[in-house]
């Protein structure tokens, strides 16, 4: 049955109906006074008419979650609307959605915007639940400022939107469930302690062809995957991490070392401009294991090894005091002055790219003011008018040949040349070469 509904007496009204499915049309913005439970053995969908999206915004005696479904045989989906938590007006310490039981399928489509929430705008406990499409603007939380996944439930993301979300860990998700996130921008978020946008747990984790831009925490200013239960993570296809920050230890991923050999990152992964202030310089014992598991080589920094700098970290190996890859390590000797005036100058790299090293091909432009002071002294002052210059050179190694060698047995007849085939396979399955017998039986 479909219900228009533009106030909370109307939106009561429909969630009273007998009917086993309830779509609810939102015809005009209104604001939500109370609580709305999703009935038992109810199919809930709520979306706006042509006209939309309109916004549902908390009231000021809304301070419960706003939709809460725990009822069994029950679900509840989402599109085209936007719920406003109207932080500014009303604090409270509850979600926009709250779904609390595991067999409630719960699906957030493609239109939804969830914003301006005190608490985590979307908490989770169900087994059946996806994002697709939708927006987490500018909440605030505890544990996840858009959305809280509870261990024993199933999160799957795709083309979602996760920017401005702030928390004490997990910046935009904080997940112990089975977690995928599937070509997201997840951006601008904070977290004060652990994970600026992912702080991950207990169960697996798969991150594929997402944006991860400019976070910030303490540790892990991508993201953060705690150490209370072994687990696999893996990030491949495009994903991208990008300029973020970790106060402490890893500027995109940290990682506690009795987990590291779980976390799996593929060839086209990128990492660039990531920063951290401190790190550990990679134990040799984990060398093998991360040429095992780190297939990428697109580093903040030419690297060695991928773990325990500006990118990778986790706490086993020397310290490393000071890693802030906008430490100044370039010092030009001094310029000299006679007379006051304005002095413009461009810095620039110029050495050219060669033996796998490429060059940085930014130019900053540089002001350099001398006045005399009081006394007729000569001072200066220097002004970087499109920032502080930054040079970034990226390492890629030379390819190398690795020959493999094999033997053909043949019984009760002699082999011929070329008579069989062999293939070299890597560990997704893809073969990579191929060969064949010779008469003696080298492959």
């Amino acid at each position: 049955m479909t219900y228009n509904v533009n106030d909370m007496t109307s939106l009561k009204t429909a969630m009273a109906s007998i009917d086993a499915n309830i779509d609810i049309i939102v015809t005009e913005s209104f604001i939500m006074t109370e609580r709305v439970t999703i009935p038992e053995g109810k199919d809930v969908t709520i979306t706006s008419d042509d006209g939309g999206p309109y916004t549902i915004t908390r009231g000021e005696s809304a301070t419960n979650d706003l939709f809460y479904a725990h009822l069994i045989n029950s679900a509840f989906s989402t599109s085209n609307i936007i719920l406003d938590g109207n932080k500014d007006n009303v604090t409270t310490n509850s979600s926009l959605i709250s779904v609390t039981l595991g067999s409630i399928p719960l699906n957030i489509n493609e239109g939804t915007i969830l914003k301006n929430n005190s608490e985590t705008a979307l908490f989770t406990a169900s087994r059946l639940a996806k994002i697709e499409k939708a927006s987490f603007l500018n909440n605030t939380g505890t544990n996840g400022g858009a959305v809280y996944a509870s261990t024993g439930s199933v999160l799957n993301i795709n083309d979602a939107t996760f920017i401005d979300n702030t928390a004490t860990n997990g910046g935009a998700i904080y997940s112990s469930a089975i977690l995928s996130i599937e070509n997201s921008i997840i951006k601008n978020n904070i977290a004060t302690t652990a994970g600026g946008a992912i702080y991950h747990s207990y169960n697996k984790l798969i991150i594929s062809d997402c944006e991860i831009i400019n976070n910030t925490a303490l540790d892990g200013g991508g993201a953060y995957f705690a150490n209370y239960y072994p687990t696999d993570y893996t990030i491949d296809g495009n994903t991208k991490f990008i300029s973020n920050i970790a106060e402490n230890n890893g500027g995109a991923i940290w990682i506690p070392f009795q987990y590291v050999e779980r976390l799996k990152v593929e060839s086209n992964v990128e990492f660039s401009n990531n920063s951290a202030k401190q790190g550990y310089l990679i134990d040799s014992a984990d060398i093998s294991m991360h040429d095992n598991n780190i297939s990428t080589k697109n580093f903040t920094t030419p690297f060695k090894y991928g773990y325990n700098n500006y990118d990778i970290s986790y706490n086993r190996g020397t310290l490393l005091d000071d890693l802030d890859n906008n430490k100044e390590n370039i010092k030009f000797p001094c310029i000299e002055f006679t007379e006051p005036g304005e002095y413009y100058y461009t810095i620039r790299e110029t050495s050219v790219s060669e033996n796998g090293w490429t060059t940085d091909e930014k130019e900053y432009p540089v002001v350099i003011t001398v006045t005399a002071d009081k006394d007729g002294n000569l001072v200066s002052s220097v002004d970087y008018p499109e920032g502080k210059p930054v040079f970034t050179n990226k390492y890629t190694p030379h390819s190398i040949c690795v020959p493999l060698a094999a033997v053909k047995i043949a019984i009760g007849a002699p082999l011929k040349d070329g008579q069989f085939t062999f293939g070299v396979f890597d560990r997704h399955g893809n073969q990579v070469t191929t060969a064949t017998n010779t008469a003696s039986g080298q492959i």
